[in-house]
């Protein structure tokens, strides 16, 4: 079910469109890659970040853009599978986030759902995570 050439490029530039806007702060342009379904889901890194619904979605968007940073957001890599008006993608997203002096480079992942409605992709479904800092031992590579 891999995606098709035109699906993929499509869906990762929503989600270009969506980590642009969201290192920029503008809610309406973060808002408009999400589809506006009351049942949008987006989870994020923290624990106590699940939002559902539109209205959600904004609160905790405007949380997020009341921090005092700025960011850079890019995607690193992309995986897009699907069928019909259904794509869900994973991805690799690298973000600089400039605190005062302090500049930091974090790589985490996003996985996403989409739909496409009317000839546009939307996000009914995001998962931002950060990969844990301990290492991972695989079970085939017990003792």
């Amino acid at each position: 079910m891999k995606a098709d050439e035109a699906t993929s490029r499509q869906v990762g530039e929503v989600l270009e469109r969506m980590l642009t806007a969201y290192a920029a702060k503008d809610i309406e342009g973060v808002m408009a890659c999400y589809h506006p379904w009351s049942g949008v889901l987006a989870i994020g890194s923290s624990g106590d970040e699940i939002r559902l619904g539109p209205g959600d979605l904004r609160a905790g968007f405007a949380a997020d853009f009341a921090q005092p940073f700025d960011l850079r957001q890019e995607l690193t890599w992309l995986s897009v599978a699907g069928h019909d008006d259904t794509a869900w993608a994973a991805a690799g997203c690298r973000s600089i986030i400039t605190s005062g002096e302090l500049v930091s480079t974090v790589d985490a992942r996003l996985t996403a759902v989409l739909i496409r409605q009317h000839d546009q992709w939307l996000i009914v479904q995001s998962h931002f995570s950060l990969p844990s800092m301990e290492p991972s031992v695989r079970p085939d590579m017990q003792p």
